[in-house]
């Protein structure tokens, strides 16, 4: 019967809008690529801002939420693509004694100095994935996280609008550039959240 199957992946997001930002945008494509690998129905996501809402879910409120579908329907693993969330997956792991939590690493909030709460979420978690080698070096430094357990996997982007091509030549007019200049777009953040 179909309603007593566990989902055996439960994926946390604030949001899974590729358009609001970068740990969005994240949780998206990371969903997209687990519902391509697991057959239908494997994966449950709940997002803090969901569908359709014109304001998030109060964190009470969505703490709330995720604790009663990991109460009632276990999922096997869960999937906590911001570090806020991770120690409720902490707490659903070590009461269900065997379910597996993962944690998502995107950089500042995990950098520098933590809550005793987040910290040992990350310490005890299956997996982190950190989104860059450097928040990885990061994490093994500061956090003093085992390497076997953070694996690097990066921000990613949709192909279909975004591909190599030529600069354009108002870019190259405005910069100067001459046809045979080669160009390189690379995007990154310049000021901390």
């Amino acid at each position: 019967m179909a309603f007593l199957q566990l989902p055996p992946v439960d994926i946390w997001a604030a949001d899974f809008d590729p358009e609001r930002g970068g740990v969005q945008a994240y949780s998206f494509f990371l969903r997209r690529a687990l519902a391509r690998c697991l057959p239908g129905g494997a994966i449950r996501s709940q997002a803090k801002w969901p569908p359709g809402r014109r304001t998030p879910l109060g964190t009470p409120r969505f703490a709330a939420q995720l604790l009663l579908s990991n109460l009632t329907r276990p999922a096997d693993v869960i999937v906590s693509t911001h570090v806020n969330f991770a120690p409720l997956a902490r707490a659903l792991a070590v009461f269900h004694r065997w379910r597996s939590y993962v944690v998502a690493a995107h950089g500042i909030e995990v950098w520098g100095a933590l809550s005793g709460a987040r910290r040992r979420s990350l310490v005890n978690a299956t997996e982190v994935w950190a989104v860059s080698r450097h928040t990885r070096e990061r994490l093994l430094r500061e956090q003093r996280l085992s390497p076997g357990r953070v694996r690097v996997l990066p921000d990613t982007f949709e192909e279909d609008r975004f591909q190599p091509g030529p600069a354009s030549p108002e870019l190259r007019r405005r910069y100067g550039l001459s046809a045979d200049t080669k160009v390189i777009f690379s995007v990154g953040r310049l000021a901390a959240s």
